[in-house]
């Protein structure tokens, strides 16, 4: 039932977001440009295909620029939306979100509408943010790794910190553990990109150090990185018996949810994620402001910020969450059938 209200939370949400946009949003043809970070992770796939068929039904074409991880590739390609003429707003996943001040002052010279998509461009004029309740992501992934081990030995795997989210995770996360003293954090360690080699490669050290001490939860930033983890821990044979946090609610996360090597996850809906930002282009570059967003002020900057309901996906909720919610489907998550 609460994965059924969180759908209902969200589809209101995404209602109210959209009730004023859909009437004049044809008026002109708009170009609107996105600026990805990569497509490498299993969401930001989804998130731009979401992003692209919204776009595309209110009338709007999508010039996509995929940076793979490259900061100076990624300016380059802001630059180029920036400088087209026909590309009326431009939406950016940032790898840097404190890289872009520069190239957000040269967008509005030029009048473009500028969104900053999951993670926040920081000291910068843009027009929108759009999210996931980042805040409580922390808080969601200790609560259940505590009901698994209450006390012990905690390690904490981490993402990029140029990212701004993993920033705000991690100063959570040790809020988390200062709460509690009955848990220690043996280690922490962050990951260039999100990659699932390097978790993999840094627990596996770790691991290698520390065999006396006994590993009660790894704290990994997103499913990626929890996927590296557990690999490492197999090695170990410690996948099972260790708990290991994650979020994003990748496929084989969600399997492994299942099998009972990952603990948990958190369900983010990138699909209405995808769709509110392209809702909020749109509507920005016709002149309005669409409705279900906050005034927000961060630095001195009048942004409309519009946030996301998340969920946390256990083995008890799956169903309730991922598979009623047409995430995954039931047969690739509980791998029976032929998938």
């Amino acid at each position: 039932m609460k994965g059924k209200c969180l759908s209902v939370a969200i589809l209101l949400f995404f209602l109210a977001g959209c009730s004023k946009a859909s009437p004049s949003l044809a008026e002109k043809p708009l170009t609107i440009g996105f600026c990805i970070d990569s497509l490498v992770l299993e969401r930001w796939q989804k998130d731009l295909d979401a992003f692209t068929a919204e776009a595309e039904k209110l009338g709007a074409k999508v010039e996509a620029r995929n940076a793979n991880g490259d900061l100076e590739l990624q300016v380059n390609q802001a630059n180029e939306l920036i400088n087209n003429d026909s590309i009326s707003a431009i939406v950016i996943l940032p790898i840097d979100g404190s890289k872009f001040s520069e190239i957000i002052a040269k967008a509005k010279s030029r009048d473009k509408i500028v969104i900053a998509y999951d993670r926040l461009i920081l000291n910068s004029a843009i027009d929108a943010f759009i999210s996931f309740d980042t805040e409580n992501i922390a808080p969601y992934m200790m609560r259940e790794l505590e009901k698994v081990a209450p006390k012990g030995n905690y390690l904490l795997i981490g993402g990029s910190l140029l990212d701004n989210n993993m920033k705000l995770i991690a100063e959570g996360i040790h809020r988390e553990l200062e709460e509690n003293e009955n848990i220690q954090l043996l280690d922490e360690v962050y990951c260039d990109n999100w990659s699932s080699i390097s978790a993999y490669r840094q627990l596996s050290a770790i691991l290698g150090e520390n065999r006396d001490a006994k590993i009660d939860a790894v704290v990994c930033g997103n499913d990626s990185l929890a996927v590296g983890a557990i690999r490492a821990l197999s090695e170990y044979r410690l996948a099972g018996r260790v708990a290991v946090s994650g979020q994003d609610a990748d496929l084989e996360s969600c399997q492994r949810i299942i099998e009972g090597t990952q603990t948990m996850t958190i369900y983010k809906p990138v699909d209405l994620l995808g769709k509110k930002a392209a809702q909020v282009a749109v509507g920005l570059a016709q002149g309005f402001a669409p409705e279900g967003g906050q005034r927000w002020t961060e630095n001195g900057y009048d942004i409309l910020r519009c946030t996301i309901p998340i969920e946390v996906v256990t083995k008890l909720n799956m169903r309730d969450v991922i598979i009623e919610s047409g995430f995954h489907r039931e047969e690739e998550v509980y791998m029976t059938g032929d998938g």
